[in-house]
């Protein structure tokens, strides 16, 4: 902060012409609270006493680094900085060098080495900008306004949205400040003046280029193969002015001709965009023009609908008003205003919802009501809301025949979860496999959930359709600390499943050697054997689990034990064998190598002559 002010002061005295007139400029330097305003102050002063062309560059510059919605690039400023207003391209010859983009600031912005970023010098100039801006660039915001839509504009971007990714991509590449001026014009053009109403209408009558500035917009860069394709495509620029709020924008394009139904290619009216904006007044025009107020995209979405997904309260209290059908359902998932409301957390909208009649135990296809998708999310305050209104507090959805308590538990929404119980929720309740909500919290790891739900009396050795309990569920991923606290609140640490397999086996065979350790210090039976004879060892052998092999066998584990087909550990893969030859006896040797020939296996015949064994090959 030191050295920006010492070289403020240092560039004031810049052009003085005698000794005598640079000690007196230094006597007259500000110091204290005031001294950055007023360096800032005289470096603006400075910039206004240059020649026309670097004043009027520099001027531009600090507009657009200061107003911009994001920092730029310093290739996006100098394409901002080239736009002519009216020109149907941008002229590469009228690129200014970032050298003089930086020169004529007065040492007001800098550029980052690292990021290629322009910025200004510091945040204390970010700090008096935000306060002065408006007296020093009174025409910032219609300036940048009238750049934007320029360039929106431009031939380069009449043929529409591009038909390919890499088309796309190109375009981006090509016209650098395509992706800002696409997605931030409407922000600029909320506070411009009128002076950039005409380009405005202009670039919104033009439905080739308002759809290619929509790509831009909605397509998510590589998110899949055609990902550009994704986008809406026929989208006018009525539904553009209505999705920014452009009301005045929305009456001039109407009287043109558009019609208020006008459909994008999903099937969006221009009320369906002013909807999910919140744009009231745009929906009021509409609303007075004839447009439909249950209009269905391709996907069976109302405005309705819509608005109480984006929480757009006045919106919805507003659509309800005119008679909006409360309870549509939509095509894809088959859920009402009021579940997406629900689901999405809008407390507000929810509560105007119930109070004009929604149905508040409305099944999506799933099954899923309002109250299970709140619960879901963890919307505290939504979850309360519907159960004091009545909502049924253990409806099952049609899919996995899962209560609004056992979504909470499997998210770890810990506060829902006792909000459920405490309303009376089945603590037991048992879905399509038989899976409890301590089941659910178990198997995902949500320890704080199942410490709850443990305390609040469920049971701990609940089986599920294949017999197995929360304890052998926890170790599938391997979380030790939900493993530990079920076991110190009394789980039985030897429960079979259906295929007779313990929590230790599970284990075993999914390679958590520190649950292993875990679950024999707490006495758990090392050499068990599930319906066909395999132990832990021959599971963690077969699966090549050298650390878990290792552990078992300093326990003691038996490596004589064999299974229903009379295999033995050592019939592992050919990683492990060679350690478990390490402790096997002769006899087994023996037998080992019979299976090994009798199948083609060569290396453990290898392996076990190597160990210094009697075998005799002769006897095969």
């Amino acid at each position: 902060m030191r050295f920006l002010l010492s070289q403020l002061h240092f560039d004031s005295l810049i052009g003085m012409k005698s000794p005598k007139a640079v000690r007196t400029a230094l006597k007259k330097l500000p110091k204290g609270s005031n001294a950055y305003d007023c360096a800032y102050r005289e470096a603006m002063e400075r910039i206004q006493g240059q020649v026309p062309s670097c004043r009027e560059l520099a001027e531009q510059v600090l507009s657009w680094v200061i107003c911009a919605t994001r920092l730029l690039a310093t290739s996006e400023l100098r394409h901002a900085l080239a736009v002519e207003v009216g020109e149907p391209e941008l002229d590469e010859e009228n690129l200014p060098e970032i050298e003089d983009i930086v020169s004529v600031c007065a040492g007001l912005v800098t550029v980052d080495k690292e990021s290629d970023i322009v910025r200004l010098a510091h945040y204390t100039t970010q700090e008096y900008f935000e306060r002065t801006w408006t007296s020093w660039f009174p025409n910032a915001q219609t300036d940048i306004t009238s750049a934007c839509v320029t360039y929106l504009s431009f031939d380069a971007f009449k043929t529409g949205i591009c038909q390919t990714d890499e088309a796309f991509e190109e375009r981006l590449r090509s016209n650098v400040l395509y992706d800002y001026t696409a997605r931030n014009w409407g922000h600029h053009a909320r506070t411009a003046s009128t002076e950039s109403e005409r380009l405005v209408l202009n670039f919104l009558e033009n439905e080739a280029k308002v759809s290619a500035s929509v790509q831009a917009v909605m397509a998510l860069r590589g998110y899949c193969s055609g990902y550009s394709q994704m986008v809406p495509n026929q989208v006018t620029g009525v539904h553009l002015a209505a999705y920014l709020g452009f009301r005045d924008a929305v009456m001039a394009l109407l009287k043109k001709g558009y019609g208020p139904d006008v459909k994008d290619s999903n099937g969006s009216t221009p009320l369906s965009y002013a909807a999910e904006s919140g744009h009231e007044a745009v929906v009021k025009l509409l609303f007075k023009k004839g447009a439909n107020i249950d209009s269905e995209d391709s996907h069976g979405r109302t405005p309705l609908w819509l608005a109480a997904k984006s929480g757009h309260k006045g919106m919805v209290k507003l659509l309800l008003k005119n008679g909006a059908h409360i309870d549509s359902k939509d095509s894809y998932f088959g859920r009402v205003p009021l579940s997406w409301a629900a689901g999405m957390g809008h407390e507000a909208a929810v509560k105007l919802l119930l109070e004009n009649g929604a149905n508040i135990d409305s099944k999506d296809s799933l099954g899923r009501t309002p109250l299970s998708l709140a619960a879901e999310s963890g919307h505290e305050g939504v979850v309360k809301l519907l159960l004091e209104k009545g909502a049924q507090i253990d409806s099952k959805d049609s899919n996995c025949g899962r209560v609004p308590l056992s979504w909470a538990a499997g998210e770890g929404h810990e506060a829902v979860v006792k909000l459920l119980l405490e309303k009376g929720a089945d603590i037991d309740s048992k879905d399509s496999l038989e899976r409890t909500p301590l089941t659910v919290a178990a198997f995902i790891g949500r320890e704080a959930v199942v410490k709850l739900l443990l305390e609040k009396g469920a049971s701990i050795d609940p089986k599920d359709s294949d017999g197995r309990t929360p304890l052998s569920h926890s170790i599938l991923i391997g979380y030790d600390a939900v493993v530990k606290l079920l076991l110190e609140k009394g789980a039985d640490i030897d429960s079979k499943d259906s295929y007779g397999r313990t929590a230790l086996m599970w284990a075993a065979w999914m390679g958590h050697s520190t649950t292993v350790k875990l679950l024999l210090e707490k006495g758990a039976n090392i050499d068990t054997k599930c319906s066909d004879g395999r132990t832990a060892l021959r599971l963690a052998a077969e699966y090549e689990h050298e650390a878990v092999v290792k552990l078992l066998l300093e326990k003691g584990a038996n490596i004589d034990s064999k299974d229903s087909d009379e295999g033995t550990p050592l019939l592992g893969t050919t990683y492990i064998r060679p350690l478990l030859a390490e402790y096997q006896l002769d006899s087994e040797g023996l037998w080992a190598v019979m299976v090994a020939k009798k199948y083609g296996f060569q290396e453990p015949i290898k392996v076990v002559l190597e160990k210094g064994t009697n075998v005799r090959l002769q006897r095969f």
